[in-house]
């Protein structure tokens, strides 16, 4: 086992004891947002943060990917790009007081031919990997859960079978991505399916749309089956120079949190209303009540 997945085994089981210990709760505020957040921290090996106004920042910052959006939300946007700049900025600095046997230490210590990373430079990688980073597995944890407790003969399924949480996991980011858009700009006039979009436009691609594609899964592809012996080859992380860097992090925290939390809890069920974030490129729960 690597010492990424004993950290996240260790985090995933306190989570799973409180929740234990409560009889349930917000999956969201119990695992999902945290287990994440917990775990990019920990390797990069953060000094001590705002965990709670880091949050709100990012939330506002994904919405840079929304489509459309009004002139007051790209000022809130602006604004919080300011902040986030300025509170991970300071975590930096006093990394370089603070230094130790993590990632950030090695991202100030990074050199090629001579060159470092700038201290700007240094703050914009911290904070994409916060922004893309956990707030993706946070819609992988909560939309997976909720998939399962939708198909219980797969949830049993899963409960019963350890060895395909690999493979459960690969279909869950199929049946529900936890990006469903993704934008581009065509650099050259492109042609499909008859049409040609010309160089220079903004294309959404529907990653949720590809996943469920029955040209290429079959007539069950708006089904969830946990042992799809293509599952893999979903397009949840994207692919070629574009394919998500994080993709295996994610993997690992939905392997462990997943199979943990269906086999500690064999009476697992939601307990009300699900209440999700109103973002179609990121489309997530943000409230998931579940007794255990």
């Amino acid at each position: 086992m690597s010492g990424i997945e004993l950290v996240v085994h260790d985090l995933v089981d306190k989570a799973l004891d409180d929740l234990g210990l409560a009889g349930g709760g917000d999956l969201v505020e119990k695992l999902a947002f945290p287990l994440p957040f917990a775990v990019i921290t920990r390797i990069l090996g953060m000094p001590e943060i705002d965990t709670a106004r880091l949050r709100e920042l990012t939330g506002l910052l994904i919405r840079l990917g929304e489509p459309g959006g009004d002139s007051r939300s790209k000022q809130d946007i602006e604004a919080a790009d300011a902040e986030m700049f300025e509170l991970v900025s300071d975590a930096i600095s006093r990394k370089h007081r603070e230094r130790g046997d993590d990632l950030l230490t090695a991202l100030i210590d990074a050199e090629d031919d001579g060159d470092r990373l700038s201290h700007d430079e240094l703050v914009a990688q911290v904070a994409m990997l916060y922004v893309a980073g956990y707030e993706t597995t946070v819609n992988l944890l909560s939309g997976g859960i909720l998939a399962l407790l939708r198909n219980p003969d797969q949830l049993g399924l899963l409960r019963a079978t350890p060895d395909l949480d690999r493979n459960a996991i690969e279909e869950l980011l199929r049946y529900e991505p936890p990006v469903h858009l993704a934008r581009r700009i065509t650099l050259h006039p492109h042609r499909v399916g008859g049409h040609e979009i010309p160089a220079g436009s903004v294309v959404l691609a529907s990653l949720a749309g590809a996943n469920r594609d029955e040209e290429f899964w079959g007539p069950d592809a708006g089904q969830l089956r946990l042992d799809r012996e293509n599952a893999r080859r979903h397009v949840s992380f994207g692919g070629g120079a574009h394919y998500c860097i994080g993709g295996m992090l994610a993997r690992i925290q939905g392997r462990i949190a997943v199979g943990g939390l269906v086999r500690r809890f064999p009476g697992l069920e939601q307990a009300g209303e699900v209440r999700w974030n109103g973002l179609l490129s990121l489309r997530g729960a943000t409230h998931l009540p579940v007794s255990v």
